[in-house]
């Protein structure tokens, strides 16, 4: 059970090539120097929060953080 949910994971986050802008900002970024966007992955109660950066001049993205939907926002990362 763990693989496949791994594997989903992986596969939504390789989504993101195809796709970077689809996701929102997420809100303890916006109005700030580095804008991460989040991916929502899973089903309630167990929904992920993945932190990507689009790194547009270079024609890539990195993962910043996955953190479990539950937590707080963190304030740092603005």
């Amino acid at each position: 059970m763990a693989a496949r949910w791994y594997n989903g994971l992986e596969k939504a986050i390789g989504a993101l090539e195809r796709f970077p802008y689809r996701c929102a900002i997420a809100l303890e970024t916006r109005g700030s120097k580095h804008q991460f966007r989040q991916l929502l992955y899973g089903r309630r109660p167990h929904v992920y929060r993945v932190l990507y950066e689009i790194d547009e001049p270079n024609k890539a993205g990195r993962v910043v953080t996955i953190r479990h939907g539950a937590r707080d926002v963190d304030p740092s990362l603005g």
